[in-house]
């Protein structure tokens, strides 16, 4: 597919230089829960004939990555939203910050589905109200810096060839900054930015190449990125033909990379611009920057 679907849009700024604006933070209100609705809706069809619409990526199989989490959340209204998420160990998931809270909508609780390449059906689901976000998010602030939150579940979850941990980066690439590097990141919905919710409702991946920080940083309106931050390619050709990038699908889900005979989570889908075919950057969470964080929430 050109545009993996992530649950989320920012808002440009300025023609060609997108920018983290008021979109994101109240990103349930107007993607994850009406995003959610659709997709439910439609699953129960999509899974009584299936259509294998592939454009610009591949539908993502659970034995090819067993640690991709689906979160269905229920709101404090009652509403339901959606992301992604990363198995990190048989009791902790994490996702991005903005899925437990955005300025304007609080999460009550997470059901953690794992094992299934559908959001509402299938595979291991467990429910969880234990969810830490970063001590220095502030959504009212910016719903993309410290982007990052641990889940908890509440027992420990079996391994098997479709649930399986990813795992983190060592201490010795903790200032890798991945430049140049091919990396794969995983979500579910469009697959581009005039599919409908209805055409994909399982989960897809693409590949794309991590950018030096620089690059990053001048793709997006000043003051968007941050250290901590890591982007993606978006233009793979001079053409909308085969860019590639999240879109507006599954939030706080993962971005790997193949390195030292091992898949390791580098990212954590944070943010992408509007029109996903244009050949934007995506933005993500960078892993290496929150190890502490995520470590100190691993200890059982």
């Amino acid at each position: 597919m050109r545009c993996l679907v992530l649950l989320l849009f920012v808002a440009a700024a300025t023609a060609g230089v997108p920018s983290d604006a008021d979109y994101i933070k109240n990103y349930h209100e107007l993607v994850g829960i009406p995003m959610a609705t659709r997709v439910k809706a439609m699953e129960d069809q999509w899974l009584r004939n299936p259509l294998n619409r592939i454009i610009g990526g591949a539908a993502s199989a659970n034995i090819n990555h067993p640690y991709m989490a689906g979160l269905v959340i229920t709101m404090v209204n009652k509403a339901q939203s959606g992301c992604g998420a990363t198995l990190l160990s048989s009791s902790r998931v994490v996702t991005a910050a903005h899925c437990w809270a955005d300025s304007v909508n609080q999460a009550a609780q997470f059901e953690v589905v794992l094992g299934s390449q559908y959001l509402f059906s299938g595979g291991t689901r467990i429910v969880t109200t234990q969810v830490y976000t970063h001590p220095s998010y502030n959504p009212r602030i910016s719903a993309i810096k410290y982007d990052v939150a641990m889940v908890y579940l509440p027992s420990r979850i079996a391994f098997n060839g479709l649930i399986a941990p990813v795992a983190l980066p060592s201490a010795a690439e903790a200032n890798d900054q991945f430049a140049r590097a091919m990396a794969t990141a995983i979500g579910y919905g469009r697959t581009s930015d005039t599919a409908s919710w209805t055409l994909q409702t399982y989960r897809r991946e693409v590949n794309a190449q991590v950018m030096n920080q620089m690059d990053c940083k001048r793709s997006w309106q000043a003051g968007t990125i941050e250290p901590y931050h890591l982007c993606t390619e978006g233009n793979k050709s001079n053409t909308n033909v085969n860019n590639v990038g999240v879109c507006g699908g599954d939030s706080g889900g993962p971005l790997t990379t193949f390195k030292n005979g091992r898949q390791i989570l580098i990212g954590i889908i944070s943010f992408s611009a509007p029109q996903c075919e244009q050949g934007h950057s995506s933005g993500y969470t960078r892993v290496t920057s929150f190890l502490n964080f995520i470590t100190q929430h691993m200890i059982l």
